[in-house]
């Protein structure tokens, strides 16, 4: 019995193992076109360079809208020109979940998470479309959906271009739903599921 608990508790430590995230920060990803247009938060955290918001539409080599081949081309978007930046802040909460229309992923778009406690604004995370969490998607045409997920918590980002536009657009952030350590708890639960129901087969077969 002890060395089948052992067995049980050796597979609950592994569960977590698994489903610990092997970088900082991991993203999903997918290129179904969204239903609606739930725009962008109002840049709040400041900007550098040419940013432009409520953008529709596309400018032959300037912006390329992620709703150009959508059933919805006039869709708005928020477009950061190259060598600019826009900022975001949300300093009421911590949030580790970014989504957004990403469009025309392209190595040069950055996105910094940043982490305000009241006085001092900390670099959190950062990610860039040259990212090995992009394998396989659609580089420099169209978009994808991401999921963006931070290991630590942040309440500011900011979207930075190196050289041509960053389009976004459908832009969302939210707090990790379940905690990370749900895996083991859910081992231990069947642990002591077993063990209960190891009692009650001797319980059984003694008044057998």
């Amino acid at each position: 019995m002890n060395k089948l608990l052992s067995v049980l508790v050796g597979a609950a430590g592994a569960a977590i193992l698994f489903v610990a995230p092997a970088n900082a920060i991991s993203v999903s990803w997918n290129t179904i076109e969204p239903l609606v247009d739930s725009g962008v938060p109002v840049i709040n955290g400041g900007i550098t360079g040419d940013v432009s918001q409520g953008e529709t539409g596309s400018v032959s080599g300037q912006r390329r809208s992620p709703w150009e081949n959508t059933a919805l081309p006039g869709g708005t978007y928020t477009n950061v020109k190259g060598d600019s930046t826009a900022q975001w802040n949300f300093d009421g909460g911590e949030y580790r979940i970014l989504n957004l229309m990403w469009g025309s992923l392209d190595t040069y778009n950055y996105i910094e998470f940043y982490y305000f406690d009241g006085a001092t604004e900390t670099l959190v995370d950062s990610l860039d479309g040259d990212d090995p969490v992009f394998a396989g998607a659609p580089y420099g045409i169209d978009f994808i959906n991401a999921i963006i997920t931070t290991d630590t918590a942040f309440n500011r980002f900011k979207i930075l271009s190196g050289r041509n536009s960053f389009e976004l657009a459908n832009v969302s952030i939210s707090a990790v739903p379940l905690p990370a350590a749900l895996p083991l708890y859910g081992a231990g639960l069947a642990v002591m599921g077993f063990v209960g129901w190891r009692k009650r087969k001797k319980a059984a077969a003694a008044v057998a």
